[in-house]
């Protein structure tokens, strides 16, 4: 039976992508070795990993936190990788967080970089973050067998992977400020083409 390596839904046989995360669904999950799970969330950790991606989790000892270099750290910020301290370290969920960061709504190991009233508004970003080969998901409180949904269950939300928001944020960013370009007038343009050429 098909299975997604990241949400571990299953499928029916023929259905090759997970509908929620996006990624091609695979015959078995792999098995981990003990050495490749975190000690504190059980997700699945590398070899190369410095800190557990999901929870924040140091892997390695001897790091020095980053704002208090005369104290070890236990830990990196989930969102932007600081080395901290267990002053420095403020834990929601069991996840990681900095003081810049600790703000961010999430589900599992997804942060929300975007919110919609509309679920096609949240399509766009979602289409947008995609197509810049950052690997999102939508989520949707939604009924839609109502009519009229108000409030935080009118909502769309766009995720990403905690390592993968500052990256979206950035991105989003830079998208609704080209959005808000005015593009110059035809006959400006060919005036502006005149000067350059002449």
């Amino acid at each position: 039976m098909p299975v997604c390596p990241r949400c571990e839904d299953e499928y029916v046989d023929g259905v090759r992508v997970c509908a929620k995360c996006g990624v091609p669904l695979v015959e078995t999950l792999p098995q981990p070795d003990a050495s490749e799970v975190c000690e504190r969330c059980e997700n699945l950790v590398t070899e190369e990993d410095t800190a557990c991606r999901h929870c924040g989790n140091l892997l390695e000892d001897g790091l020095q936190c980053e704002t208090h270099p005369t104290a070890e750290a236990v830990s990196r910020c989930v969102i932007c990788g600081l080395l901290m301290c267990p002053d420095c370290e403020e834990k929601v969920g069991g996840r990681s967080f900095c003081s810049d960061h600790n703000g961010y709504r999430f589900v599992e190991n997804w942060a929300v970089v975007y919110t919609a009233d509309a679920e096609w508004n949240a399509s766009l970003v979602h289409g947008y973050l995609a197509d810049e080969g950052v690997e999102c998901i939508m989520d949707s409180k939604r009924d839609s067998a109502r009519a009229l949904t108000v409030g935080m269950l009118a909502q769309v939300n766009v995720m990403v992977p905690f390592d993968r928001v500052l990256e979206a944020e950035k991105l989003i960013a830079d998208w609704d400020e080209a959005k808000n370009v005015t593009p110059i007038p035809d006959e400006d343009r060919s005036e502006e083409q005149a000067d350059n050429d002449g």
